[in-house]
């Protein structure tokens, strides 16, 4: 059916298609229950009666008799077949015109909820559909719409906020740069010292936006990698410890590793990626001879990997943030080990792709404990 037509108009035309088809039915049926019940047998009997009487007197009397029974019995027949068409036709069009009044009635809240519907834009996600009350259905259609409209605004507040601090994060050194330059320039013969220290924080600055850039298309990159692959954990972990043996060894941590065989399908560069975050954190943010112990085992259907710390901890209240994108829990101290809070919310990202999951708890007596659990292969 052409979906130009209006939703009413589509149910008044289907009701009326269904009465035709059962007035059409029922006068056919009717016809042919006259016909077989009555104007058949009758015939049968005048004809019958006829017979009889062409031996006896007054013959000619008795077939006008008969032939008068007979066109009198066509006229009724005639007069109940025209009656029938014409009350057929009269329900079938009063009982549309019914429908389409009907179907305006029971439609009346849907046309209520489409012009709230139309009213919202991006500008107004924080609206809400109220005091609408139109039945079971319909209900749970504006309530549906309302859990929309919060998602949809969270994700709004979310991206904008993303985009916002992206921003920033990119401005802050391209200004660092700008403000060495510009007072390089000041000077009209600036020394090889001033030069070299200038070069030294453009470097500085160049490397911080190539490591926010890098961060940004990890991110944008997860949802189109492959998780087909068969991977190792224990030998990921291996791999990780390995690459970050000299800054383990330059804050002299004491490392402590217990990996069991564990095998998980996933993109092994993603989830690589993804451990050694976690990992990379608990040493940027340990103390000088600290302890680190990784732990990968499996448990039923799951693989488990626990990275533990002795490091400065997070509060109850700032854990709850901690996988939000560009969130530090400590802004000055992120500063000066480098970082623009994006580890932990590509970790997470990379996790959820992978259909597991990323928690954070507090170790005992300081610390960090962060466990990753993924369905085993």
């Amino acid at each position: 059916m052409n979906k130009r037509i209006s939703l009413r108009m589509r149910l008044t035309l289907i009701t009326s298609l269904i009465l035709i088809l059962m007035c059409v039915g029922l006068t056919l049926f009717n016809f042919y229950n006259l016909n077989w019940n009555l104007v058949t047998p009758m015939g049968t009997a005048i004809t019958a009666n006829s017979v009889i009487a062409e031996s006896a007197e007054g013959t000619v009397t008795n077939n006008d008799s008969n032939e008068r029974l007979t066109a009198t019995m066509q006229s009724n027949v005639n007069i109940f077949s025209n009656a029938s068409v014409i009350f057929m036709l009269s329900v079938i069009i009063s009982g549309t015109l019914i429908m389409y009044i009907v179907a305006g009635v029971i439609l009346k809240p849907v046309k209520l909820l489409t012009q709230e519907i139309i009213k919202i834009d991006k500008n107004q996600l924080s609206s809400r559909i109220t005091d609408f009350s139109a039945g079971d259905e319909l209900n749970k259609l504006a309530d549906s719409f309302n859990s929309m409209l919060e998602r949809l605004e969270a994700t709004f507040i979310r991206e904008s906020r993303f985009s916002a601090d992206a921003a920033h994060e990119l401005k802050t050194p391209l200004t660092v740069i700008k403000t060495n330059i510009d007072v390089l320039y000041l000077d009209e013969e600036p020394s090889k010292q001033d030069c070299l220290e200038s070069l030294e924080v453009v470097k500085k600055q160049t490397n911080r936006m190539i490591d926010l850039v890098n961060d940004l298309l990890d991110m944008s990159t997860v949802n189109s990698c492959k998780m087909g692959g068969l991977v190792k954990v224990n030998e990921v972990v291996e791999e990780i410890i390995e690459e970050l043996a000299h800054r383990i060894t330059e804050k002299h941590i004491l490392l402590q590793l217990d990996l069991k065989p564990c095998s998980v399908k996933a993109n092994s560069v993603m989830l690589k990626h993804a451990i050694s975050n976690i990992v990379e954190n608990a040493i940027k943010y340990n103390y000088e001879a600290g302890k680190i112990e990784v732990i990968v085992f499996p448990k039923e259907n799951s693989c488990v990997i626990c990275v533990n710390d002795t490091g400065i901890g997070i509060s109850d209240e700032q854990s709850r943030c901690i996988f939000d994108p560009f969130y530090r829990v400590d802004k000055s101290r992120s500063r000066a080990v480098g970082g623009a809070g994006l580890g932990l919310a590509i970790a997470m990202d990379i996790i959820s792709k992978h259909h597991g999951t990323i928690s954070y708890s507090s170790a005992n007596p300081s610390g960090s404990t962060f466990k990753i659990v993924l369905p085993l292969a």
